[in-house]
């Protein structure tokens, strides 16, 4: 079962490194649409905790234990750090970051599809 819920998160990553390189514009507009939403900041911190825990689960069962454990920490710690900021302080975060940051999008997109990839290798 862990297999095929990490086998539906890689191929969401893959799908919006994609899109960050086939149409930025539209991935970046719709975070600077919900920039100021609990809910973003909600999905981003929860969503993160639960892809650490089902890494880290699953890590050793994997292909590449090592970097699956290493990618569920940082993904674990990422969501701890999301979920502790101020809703002002995640919003401003998010705008900051899309606003000073969009010419490196696609290569932010790059590093998601090989993200995603490696996910997908290490678990099958």
């Amino acid at each position: 079962m862990m297999e095929f819920i990490l086998t539906l998160i890689a191929l969401a990553i893959v799908f919006m490194g994609v899109m960050l390189v086939w149409k930025p514009d539209s991935v970046l507009g719709m975070l600077k649409l919900y920039a100021d939403e609990t809910g973003l900041q909600v999905l981003a911190s929860i969503g993160r905790i639960l892809l650490g825990i089902a890494l880290l689960v699953y890590a050793s069962h994997s292909n590449l234990p090592t970097l699956l454990t290493i990618l569920g920490w940082l993904a674990v710690l990422s969501g701890l750090v999301f979920l502790c900021l101020k809703q002002e302080t995640f919003s401003h975060l998010v705008r900051t970051v899309i606003n000073q940051y969009r010419p490196f999008a696609p290569i932010a997109g790059g590093a998601g599809v090989l993200i995603g990839l490696i996910i997908l290798y290490a678990v099958f």
